[in-house]
C-alpha cells in the first residue's frame, strides 16, 4: 500500500547501492530489516519467539539496534511522524491506519474489524484534495 502511494523511494533503495549491499555478508538483508524497523516500529520480542535460528535471531537484534539509534537520532524515520510532503496521497489519518496495520507485534496489530472501523474510511474523498487533483478538467 505506501509502494502503490508513492512511496517506493522510501522502501526500496537505489539499485546501485543493493548491488553493492548484495556482495556483503548479510548486508542487503541487514539494509531491508533496519528501513523496516525505523519505519515500523522496534522488534518485538514476540517475533524473536517465532524464530527458531540462532544466526537469524542475531541478524534481528543487530537490525534492531541499528534501527534503534537511528530513531533516536532522528524520530521522523517511524510514518506516525512523516510529513505530508513524504507522500502526498497519505494523510495523518492515512498515516495512522497504515501504521496500525504495520505493527511488528501481530498482538499489537490492527485486527480487520479495527482496520475497517478506522476514521480513514469515514473521510469525504469527493472533496479531497488527492480526487481534486486528479480530476479531468470540465
Amino acid at each position: 500500500y505506501l509502494y502503490a502511494l508513492g512511496g517506493a523511494p522510501l522502501l526500496i533503495p537505489a539499485a546501485e547501492y543493493l548491488e553493492k549491499l548484495a556482495k556483503t555478508n548479510n548486508g542487503l538483508l541487514l539494509e531491508i530489516l533496519v528501513r523496516h524497523f525505523n519505519y515500523f516500529g522496534p522488534l518485538p520480542v514476540e517475533l524473536l519467539d517465532h524464530v527458531n535460528d540462532i544466526g537469524q535471531s542475531k541478524l534481528l537484534k543487530l537490525a534492531s539496534e541499528v534501527s534503534d539509534q537511528i530513531v533516536k537520532e532522528d524520530p521522523g524515520w517511524r510514518i506516525e511522524q512523516w510529513p505530508e510532503d513524504i507522500i502526498p496521497h497519505l494523510d495523518i489519518v492515512g498515516r495512522s491506519l497504515i501504521s496500525r496495520m504495520s505493527k511488528l507485534d501481530p498482538a499489537a496489530r490492527a485486527t480487520m474489524d479495527e482496520v475497517l472501523e478506522h476514521s480513514w474510511w469515514q473521510m469525504d474523498f469527493r472533496t479531497s484534495s488527492l480526487l481534486q487533483e486528479n480530476r479531468d478538467p470540465p
